[in-house]
């Protein structure tokens, strides 16, 4: 390198030792100061709480802009989410449909969860069927994305990545007569095809950092790979990662300019604190080491997914900082995000306490809608999810990239199968939009669209609400995808023709 001249890094450039490859985050060195902020990759984040939310308290009280949190979505507003920011990355979307999921006729219950959570991403229509030969759904928008990104020169390590609380790839009848593949899988690379979630922090880490390969897609009527467990003693997880490519990393700093440095740092320190909380959550032990950033091992015993129900609100902040280091190092661009299943029987009396009993479980809790106690106890699990979404995205949010928020780059959202969960309705959804798409969206905006729920005219309820597949098609435009339809029914009418033009700038 000639006197003067800076130095240059590959943005795919990777710091390794021995058995592994580390990525790293977005550096100064990696681009040319004039174009910093416009190489900054664009990512897309899918979170997902189930049985929906209890909408007199998710709901602003205005629309527009200059509204106020509503109780459920506070903890936005709170240090550790995007505190004062909030409203510079925060918009609600009132009155959206999931119209491939809606019954017209007969028993609008029949297989509500599984259709809701089956149409969620793809917008198609579901074949009634609980054999696995028979599934048939659409391409998930996810998907869509996944595939542009994997044709461009500088794609992301992984194309994609499913993460979630519960496993669920079991196949057969969820729920009246509707396969589990629709009730458990949000990621569909097509009709028949989805792909398996990663259920456990190590599992997550070991993609992102290991040696394993990305995983496959699941073609229906197939059984798919049982991924690596938590139980796996892979020799370059004895030790710290970091530990590994010390000598690489001590090279690097000594090129790079004080502010990579720093970043460089505070990224190594982040991965350490992962590694650490890792360890503990399944119960492994730390040797050597010390305070000061010394180089530490720890052996990992024979852990396996926590058992505790209080470490379930541990597991989800966990696998949100390692979507964060995911994202921040381009292995990923691309992430759906369960945060539970519909019929996990997550204990949240264990977790929440309150007035929730033990025996509580979220299904259960979303069916009892007679009385003022059973509506808070609905709000509590409500907000307990808002809680980790909004520290995920406060995570996004501190993450600087070209002299930006990583949020700044992001388009992020948060929903559910059902807007109010004791009517199971798929009409005016919750829906929350997190980022500003590179600033291609904007933000601050309740933005309210009609809806007819409460005239009791299903056919009327179907034609009224925006569809919500018109949101994924400004999802696709902030990507660059030219794509005039999304989803389809039955005969291949598209249920998606056109933008949310309030929500692009």
């Amino acid at each position: 390198m000639s006197a003067g001249r800076p130095f240059r890094l590959s943005r795919r450039a990777l710091l390794r030792g021995t058995g592994v490859a580390m990525a790293l985050p977005l550096l100064d060195a990696m681009t040319p100061a004039r174009t910093r902020a416009a190489t900054a990759p664009l990512r897309f984040l899918v979170t997902y709480a189930p049985h929906g939310v209890r909408m007199d308290k998710w709901k602003p009280s205005s629309s527009g802009t200059g509204w106020a949190l509503p109780p459920i979505l506070t903890p936005f507003g709170e240090a550790n989410g995007l505190g004062s920011n909030w409203n510079q990355y925060l918009s609600v979307i009132s009155g959206l449909a999931n119209y491939p999921a809606s019954i017209v006729s007969g028993d609008i219950f029949a297989g509500a969860h599984t259709r809701g959570a089956g149409a969620f991403l793809t917008q198609s229509n579901l074949a009634t069927t609980s054999q696995d030969s028979a599934i048939k759904n659409g391409i998930s928008i996810d998907q869509v994305i996944a595939n542009h990104l994997k044709a461009l020169p500088d794609r992301p390590y992984l194309p994609s990545l499913e993460v979630a609380h519960v496993e669920g790839n079991e196949g057969g009848n969820c729920e009246d007569g509707l396969s589990c593949r629709y009730l458990h899988h949000l990621a569909w690379t097509g009709e028949t095809t989805y792909l398996p979630k990663v259920t456990s922090p190590r599992q997550v880490w070991n993609k992102l950092f290991g040696s394993g390969t990305p995983a496959l897609p699941v073609p229906g009527g197939m059984t798919p790979s049982p991924p690596s467990t938590p139980t796996d003693r892979t020799p370059h997880f004895e030790r710290s990662i970091l530990d590994l490519v010390s000598n690489r990393a001590k090279v690097l700093q000594a090129k790079l300019g004080k502010t990579d440095r720093d970043k460089l740092d505070e990224y190594f320190t982040s991965v350490r604190e992962i590694e650490q909380r890792l360890a503990l959550l399944e119960g492994s032990t730390m040797t050597g080491g010390g305070a000061g950033g010394d180089e530490f091992a720890f052996e990992c015993s024979p852990g396996n997914q926590p058992t505790d129900p209080s470490a379930y609100p541990a597991k989800l902040d966990l696998m949100s900082d390692m979507i964060v280091l995911a994202l921040a190092c381009d292995r990923t661009r691309v992430v759906t995000y369960m945060l539970d299943d519909v019929f996990s029987n997550t204990n949240y009396g264990a977790i929440l306490g309150g007035n929730i009993s033990s025996n509580e479980y979220h299904d259960k809790i979303s069916h009892l809608r007679g009385s003022s106690s059973n509506l808070d106890k609905i709000q509590q699990v409500n907000t307990f999810f808002t809680q980790r979404v909004a520290y995920l995205a406060g995570k996004l949010l501190r993450a600087t990239e070209g002299g930006q928020s990583m949020l700044d780059n992001t388009v992020m959202l948060f929903a559910s199968e059902f807007g109010d969960p004791d009517d199971h309705y798929h009409f005016d959804l919750p829906m929350l939009v997190v980022g500003k798409a590179g600033g291609r969206w904007k933000a601050g905006q309740h933005i309210v669209y009609a809806s007819k729920k409460s005239t009791g005219d299903k056919e009327t309820q179907r034609k009224a609400d925006k569809p919500m597949a018109n949101l994924f098609l400004s999802v696709l435009d902030a990507f660059g995808i030219p794509q005039s339809t999304f989803g389809h029914d039955d005969t291949g009418a598209a249920y998606g023709t056109s933008r949310l033009s309030e929500l692009e700038v």
